[in-house]
């Protein structure tokens, strides 16, 4: 590829790629701020994205037009870094994994107020990948959209789930850091042949199992360190009761908005999570509940690792973490949601035609490979099986099998993270009463009103019409003391039944 540099009639820098100028020849300048101004905006833009901005000539009407926009860059040649300073963000055509990297420096909320541009020239000089690039951007908006719509139709559940929680829970556990190496057992399918393994050498590592596979372990009477759950729907509490039940010594890790049966915060040990933006933040440390920071993950696995990584020195291997669709059975069994599933299979519907559509491709499995892929964990973590034939990479993460685990265990500490019990004795109406005070006190809190309704806060930021943000202001107002008149009631409905 021919690149020219050379100056224009006015002092301006022009360049031209393969003979095409990717800029005016006699003012780019010029040129620059009529094509920003020609940009119809219908909303209030929380970020720009443009594609193949050359010399950045955008950059200084694009700042005057939308100042309190991200202004963010994407390079089809690495060839402009000198004008790169311009821009909040810049990333390059072939980066891997753009799409991931693009939503993990924006975020859903912020992308679905983004504003995507291209600079015409470069349009047609790369067209291949251009396709390529916006491509990755569409697929950073519809995994944005999808966390949105889950946050939309869940963050009232996950709300109330933290309250249930910091009503409940009575004794918590701790753990001090170690050294020792961590397993994390997900349900894929390629943990069944792993287990006679792991009980084999069961001793030499601190063992976290992800709320599928617990009843996979406990049938085979390997017994975990602790087990995590992160979601907040129904079916969370389908893994974790009929076993935790059983074995009430198993510490469960959750975070606030994580579903859980108010028998288990009662009865069982609970290590409790919190996330740097989750709700439990303002409710546990005035109910003395002491928590393990954790980070939020679209799949539990990601919650995992990271937590895995904060309470070792040493590396983490994963059992279990297939991400992909497999024909037959997607977990391990028993799994206790196919236990549940199975129970409506008859001559007429039977198991084959339930399961065998769950073969093809998975989109949420897609997208939960594409994080690890695009994540950097130092050289720490592995995927670890019996040998079992991937149909997948994860990045960086490499794939071994239970020789090399086996020598590594010989090679390394064996301290395990050490365990502390506390009793919590605020009795329950005390902690209703401190409840009702945060919430008397944060009901107007505009952090908690845009975690609690994303969508509406969304849709306010963006409107440019007065009349219509007049009217949104007053149904996401409505929306908010009918929200909080409920959990109020829900609590004077609960003091009067203890009382």
């Amino acid at each position: 590829m021919n690149i020219d540099f050379s100056s224009s009639s006015k002092g301006f820098q022009v360049v031209k790629i393969n003979g095409i100028p990717l800029h005016s020849q006699y003012n780019p300048l010029l040129e620059a701020q009529r094509f920003v101004d020609g940009i119809q905006v219908p909303f209030n833009p929380k970020a720009v994205i443009i594609t193949g901005p050359g010399l950045s000539y955008t950059a200084e009407f694009l700042r005057k037009r939308f100042p309190k926009a991200i202004l963010t860059a994407i390079h089809f040649l690495d060839k402009f870094e000198e004008y790169d300073s311009v821009w909040d963000k810049v990333f390059f055509a072939d980066q891997e994994n753009l799409s991931e990297r693009l939503y993990n420096f924006l975020g859903d909320e912020v992308l679905m107020s983004t504003i995507f541009i291209s600079w015409k020239p470069s349009e047609s000089i790369f067209s291949e990948s251009f396709s390529c690039v916006w491509m990755e951007m569409k697929n950073a908006v519809l995994k944005a959209r999808n966390v949105l719509n889950t946050k939309s139709h869940f963050s009232k559940k996950w709300f109330t789930n933290t309250i249930k929680s910091a009503l409940y829970i009575k004794t918590s556990v701790y753990y001090t850091k170690a050294h020792c190496p961590v397993v994390i057992c997900a349900s894929g399918p390629s943990l069944m042949d792993s287990i006679p393994l792991l009980k084999k050498s069961r001793n030499g590592f601190f063992l976290i199992a992800l709320s599928s596979s617990l009843k996979v372990l406990t049938d085979n009477h390997l017994i975990p360190d602790f087990v995590l759950s992160t979601d907040g729907g129904f079916w969370a509490k389908k893994h974790l009761f009929a076993s935790l039940c059983s074995y009430p010594q198993i510490p469960l890790a959750l975070p606030g908005e994580a579903a859980c049966p108010g028998k288990i915060l009662e009865n069982n040990l609970i290590l409790p999570l919190k996330y740097s933006d989750g709700f439990e933040n303002y409710f546990y440390p005035d109910l003395g509940i002491e928590s393990h920071e954790a980070e939020a993950n679209g799949t539990v696995s990601g919650t995992a690792v990271k937590l895995a990584l904060n309470l070792t020195d040493g590396e983490v291997f994963f059992c279990g973490l297939d991400l992909a669709a497999a024909k037959g059975y997607q977990h391990s069994q028993p799994n206790e949601l196919e236990l549940f599933d199975s129970s409506n299979d008859w001559r007429l519907s039977p198991k084959e035609n339930r399961i065998s559509p769950k073969g093809f491709k998975n989109q949420a499995l897609e997208i939960y490979n594409s994080w690890f892929r695009s994540q950097d964990f130092g050289g720490r973590v592995f995927r670890l099986s019996n040998n079992y034939n991937y149909s997948n990479n994860l990045g960086q993460i490499k794939d071994v099998n239970f020789n090399y685990f086996e020598v590594y265990l010989k090679s390394v500490s064996r301290q395990k993270p050490s365990l502390e019990i506390k009793e919590n004795k605020i009795p329950l109406l005390r902690r209703i009463e401190i409840i009702k005070s945060i919430l008397e006190k944060n009901k107007n809190n505009p952090v908690w009103i845009e975690k609690l309704f994303p969508a509406e806060k969304i849709l306010l930021e963006r409107s440019l019409n007065q009349e219509e943000t007049v009217q949104l202001k007053e149904d996401l107002n409505s929306k908010i003391f009918t929200f909080f008149e409920e959990i109020r009631e829900k609590l004077c409905r609960i003091s009067i039944e203890k009382a």
